[in-house]
């Protein structure tokens, strides 16, 4: 699903009606690099699949691996200001007239390196890295996860200039990597067949959504004049 959303984001800037640039949502869209480091990750993950022998093709996806986290960390180095060279605008030397901003966020290029590293994990012996890996995913999951909460409750300040589609893509892109190795770490606690398991399994769902569901109720009380912002967190805690 990644590999084809990444490349109909990208297609889409070949559209001349710029609203369809980048899949747009709220005025942010998926840039055309990260569009293209989402199709390489996607990639790199069927050719580094554990579950598949080991071929070389293995090679090939821990390079697409490694191309992925460079191009994320250079995105980085220019957000920080450690260079003036924007990969961005190789893909996109003009900014589209009237459309969405053609330049990967920051946060987006931080998340493309983990995943970058993550995917690199894989290339390793079973259980090699699996602390390490599973820890980047979920700083990954987080960010994509607090993007799309800004989206829902309307805070900019929040999701800032990741793109909606970005932040499902990349947090749906780290559930997969994640997956990928299903006996290690928090997949095998979700897969274990004892009690320990299925309490797992039972209680994940509300665990996620009941602090949205909460957060949500509170911002829309306030809106209507329901409560003021102290009795509102009061009743959500």
């Amino acid at each position: 699903m990644t590999l084809v959303a990444g490349v109909a984001a990208l297609l889409s800037w070949a559209t001349p009606d710029p609203r369809w640039h980048g899949l747009s949502v709220a005025g942010a869209a998926v840039s055309p690099l990260t569009a293209i480091i989402l199709m390489i990750s996607s990639l790199a993950l069927l050719l580094l699949d554990p579950l598949q022998p080991r071929t070389a093709w293995r090679r090939v996806g821990l390079g697409l691996a490694m191309l992925a986290s460079w191009l994320g960390l250079m995105r980085v180095g220019a957000s920080a200001s450690l260079w003036s060279f924007r990969l961005d605008r190789v893909f996109l030397p003009a900014q589209p007239r009237g459309g969405p901003s053609g330049l990967m966020a920051g946060t987006t290029g931080v998340c493309c390196l983990l995943i970058g590293l993550g995917l690199m994990s894989l290339a390793t012996r079973p259980g090699r890295f699996a602390m390490l890996r599973q820890s980047v995913l979920i700083v990954v999951i987080a960010i994509a996860m607090a993007a799309l909460l800004g989206y829902a409750y309307g805070a900019v300040a929040i999701h800032g200039q990741m793109a909606f589609v970005t932040a499902l893509l990349l947090a749906g892109l780290s559930i997969a990597v994640l997956w990928a190795t299903q006996h290690e770490g928090i997949p095998a606690a979700l897969r274990q067949s004892g009690p320990a398991g299925a309490m797992v399994r039972r209680i994940l769902l509300p665990v996620v959504l009941l602090p949205v569901v909460l957060g949500w109720l509170h911002l829309v009380g306030q809106r209507l004049g329901r409560f003021d912002d102290a009795e509102g967190t009061a009743a959500a805690v």
